[in-house]
């Protein structure tokens, strides 16, 4: 997956292949942002026009750009692979919740910590 970065931003890219155009879509902001660009240069430009209306629509409505989101996080999963993450929680005398929170946490950790991709764009 290609990304790229604004202002904090993270936008995943992904191709148009209808129209013809790359489309990003901010991966961490509580609200929706997108855009489209021909090439790399537009898909950065049209990034940071992007985030900059969002950003003035959240201050002209008194929101907090960054503000909380919700928490909740639904994920659908087999029945076997919902089993082994019981047993598993069980067995380290942990909630499945407080289990599924500290695997994520750590997998989110590596994540971040590992270099970036080759194929990751960057605005810097």
């Amino acid at each position: 997956m290609t990304v790229l970065r604004h202002k904090g931003y993270i936008a995943e890219i992904d191709i148009d292949e209808e129209d013809g155009l790359f489309f990003g879509q901010v991966v961490n902001a509580p609200g929706v942002i997108t855009f489209y660009g021909r090439d790399l240069g537009e898909l950065k430009t049209e990034f940071a026009k992007s985030v900059a209306v969002y950003e003035d629509l959240c201050k002209k409505h008194g929101i907090d750009e960054g503000g909380p989101q919700s928490g909740r996080l639904v994920v659908q999963m087999p029945p076997d692979q919902r089993a082994r993450i019981s047993a598993a929680a069980a067995r380290a005398g942990k909630s499945v919740n407080a289990w599924v929170l500290e695997a994520l946490d750590r997998a989110a950790t590596e994540a971040l910590a590992s270099p970036t991709p080759r194929h990751a764009l960057s605005d810097t």
